[in-house]
């Protein structure tokens, strides 16, 4: 038969030891950890926030806060944005549009001030778009009219909300860090 101190201290060793291993399954390495990131881009001097994406705690991309997107076979696009939320159908009341040409600069200064070729994001969230040259940049407008309670001139209001993400097929995202950015 064990004596009293001897259980008594057995215990505590095995809470001790249950405690450990539970905390070290609980940690994950820093390194496996996925963190919230952005690309941050310099147009005509201003700072712009041009991509993020937030990820839940499974490590899973957080759609309903992420704007981004992702470019496949040299000239696909799929994007996605926090517009995807809204009750929006794409071509009534919510129109995606990419924009290019082969003079746009890189740092899309001359963005508007020279003629762009217009694509439709028609199908979904994805476009692949047929070109005799290669895309270098190119911009995704993403317009959504929204109902609005607001009266105006006896008449409802339609606010029209705008997103611009700026493409460069060149080179990939230079993210950082959301939470270490300042």
């Amino acid at each position: 038969m064990i004596g009293k101190s001897k259980l008594k201290k057995t215990i505590r060793i095995s809470v001790v030891f249950l405690l450990l291993i539970m905390m070290g399954c609980n940690n994950k390495d820093p390194k496996d950890i996925i963190e919230d990131k952005a690309e941050i881009l310099s147009i005509n001097g201003k700072e712009v926030l041009n991509q993020t994406i937030y990820y839940k705690n499974n490590d899973s991309i957080d759609y309903s806060k992420s704007q981004f997107y992702e470019i496949s076979d040299g000239n696909c696009i799929e994007y996605h944005s926090v517009f995807d939320t809204l009750k929006t159908e794409i071509g009534v009341n919510r129109f995606i549009i990419f924009k290019t040409s082969d003079l746009l600069k890189s740092d899309f200064s001359n963005y508007e001030s020279i003629k762009l070729d217009e694509y439709s994001f028609l199908n979904g969230h994805s476009l692949c778009i047929e070109r005799k040259n290669a895309l270098n940049y190119g911009v995704i407008e993403d317009v959504v009219f929204l109902k609005s309670d607001s009266i105006k001139s006896g008449e409802k209001t339609t606010r029209i909300k705008t997103i611009y993400q700026y493409i460069n097929f060149k080179n990939p995202p230079k993210w950082v860090n959301i939470n270490n950015y300042k």
